[in-house]
């Protein structure tokens, strides 16, 4: 009885704790607040399974938009909300030196892949990033094209072969099986061979490794002291086991065997010399080892063989599934809105009768309707439905009178900014017509942030982008796609993901164009 008494009794002051000093914050700071419950915060509707983190997260922006910031608690982190425009502003990009971390879980002993550009914090992320940038200039991507046009080819033979069998095609799984093989191809060196193999080792490992614990996924984010003194790595596993051992297998074989340029390439650069050649400079034929007659001048630039697995990782953990969501969605909006999906295709039928068809830089550059056809679909559909800063040293809130301490976790409402009808007018309509270069003009940049802003800023959108537009020509050149019996309307997104994925299968028709 004594030891239940004293347990009742740590477990009364704990609830005392919580509730009366950790979950009144906002109200000692005088900040707005959603109120929280102990000791879960604001976070009961995503850990019950009613509602996606970013569906909790904008809810909570609706109830506040028209204050300049609000509260929230992520269990027992409070976190500042950021909506005024030129607030974001301020910490994306004026006072980023002040903002410049996510907060995120990291630690290399435990979980070797966490040492990635995305997760890295202060001065391992500025230098890693200065290594990093040269990978995805026009110049890098240029070269990488013709390795995306061949998988974005053998995504358009494996539909006619599936439609052959049916005409009703799961979206969302097709369109994993192409990002799951370019990511692969340009990443690790080599093709997965999941378009032709849906049960490729590659797509299964990378499909855990996207459906992770929303546990460690919450923990990661909000609260990755836990992780760090439970020494839980973030991955499972057998996830980090298979990624780390890949990139190991690849590297080795690109040794024995150089030539192509792709990601896995400059890696090997940066692990030999500690430096990328210039986009102008061509070593040999591709070689990437012929770089090492750089070495004396460069040795203290070199990253691990650990740090380059990180960074293979995340570039396919990053273009996975927020690709194929993109491209998903952009593609059941067209089957929505055929009138759209028509004026598209006369736009790249135009295009493929132009000399040289598609190339690189008309892809970029040339092609209007597209363009605006993948920014609408990224503002009704963000992937990334918030993003986080933390503030590294105290600072006031300009125009205001609020002081943030050192550490004070931010968050910023993508998908409540894109879905907001005071910015975004009826936003549920899927209008390719806001990003019109007249429309982009008269509206706060602000306001609209698929990839984040600043120095932070996806340092992968480029390639993203033309992932995207090349997996969306090759199906919309060969097919007129349409809804069936079994399209989900609404389309709704997936509870147990932090990134923006739809939930449940996303079925469509596809018709054969004549040619």
């Amino acid at each position: 009885m004594a030891i239940l008494f004293w347990l009742g009794a740590i477990a009364l002051a704990i609830y005392a704790y919580l509730k009366l000093w950790v979950f009144t914050y906002w109200k000692r700071r005088g900040v707005p607040h959603d109120e929280p419950l102990v000791p879960l915060g604001n976070m009961l509707p995503s850990l019950l399974g009613k509602a996606s983190l970013g569906d909790t997260v904008k809810a909570s922006y609706e109830r506040h938009k028209h204050r300049p910031y609000h509260g929230i608690y992520m269990f027992h982190q409070p976190i500042l909300v950021i909506n005024e425009p030129d607030l974001i502003k301020h910490v994306l990009i004026k006072d980023f030196n002040k903002f410049r971390d996510r907060g995120l879980y990291h630690n290399e002993q435990v979980d070797p892949l966490s040492a990635n550009l995305f997760f890295l914090p202060g001065e391992k992320w500025r230098q890693l990033r200065s290594k990093l940038s040269p990978t995805f200039t026009s110049g890098k991507l240029k070269q990488m094209y013709p390795l995306l046009r061949e998988i974005g080819d053998e995504l358009a033979k494996v539909a006619r072969l599936e439609v052959e069998r049916s005409p009703v095609v799961e979206l969302k799984d097709l369109i994993g099986r192409y990002t799951t093989d370019s990511i692969s191809s340009i990443a690790f060196g080599f093709n997965s061979n999941s378009l032709e193999d849906p049960g490729s080792d590659f797509k299964r490992y990378g499909r855990k490794a996207i459906e992770n614990s929303s546990v460690r996924q919450g923990l990661g984010m909000f609260a990755p002291v836990v992780l760090d003194a439970l020494r839980v790595p973030l991955f499972y596993p057998d996830v980090i086991d298979f990624f780390t051992g890949t990139f190991r297998d690849m590297m080795e074989r690109r040794r024995r065997d150089p030539g192509r340029r792709d990601f896995l390439s400059l890696l090997i650069q940066l692990i030999d010399t500690g430096v990328i050649e210039a986009d102008e400079k061509v070593i040999g034929n591709g070689n990437c080892n012929d770089s090492a007659k750089h070495r004396e001048k460069s040795d203290d630039g070199r990253i691990s063989v650990a740090q380059a697995q990180a960074q293979a990782f995340v570039f396919f953990l990053a273009g996975f599934e927020t690709t194929s969501s993109t491209v998903t969605y952009c593609l059941y909006e067209l089957a929505l809105r055929p009138e759209l999906q028509d004026r598209l295709y006369e736009e790249l039928l135009a295009a493929s009768k132009l000399p040289g068809g598609f190339t690189y830089e008309r892809i970029i550059n040339e092609l209007e309707y597209l363009h605006m056809v993948f920014n609408e679909t990224l503002r009704k559909h963000p992937s990334v439905p918030f993003l986080n800063r933390v503030c590294i040293e105290d600072t006031r809130l300009p125009g205001t009178d609020l002081e943030l301490q050192k550490g004070q976790a931010t968050m910023i409402c993508v998908s409540g900014l894109h879905r907001d009808p005071d910015i975004f007018p009826d936003p549920d309509r899927f209008d390719p017509e806001r990003f019109t270069k007249e429309a982009v003009a008269a509206r706060n940049p602000y306001v609209y942030l698929p990839f984040g802003d600043g120095p932070r800023v996806c340092i992968g959108t480029r390639f993203g982008v033309l992932q995207s537009k090349i997996a969306l020509i090759s199906l919309l050149m060969n097919f007129r796609i349409t809804t069936c019996d079994k399209t989900p309307i609404p389309i709704g997104y997936s509870k147990c993901a932090v990134v923006q994925a739809p939930e449940g299968g996303v079925y469509v028709k596809f018709e054969k164009r004549n040619k």
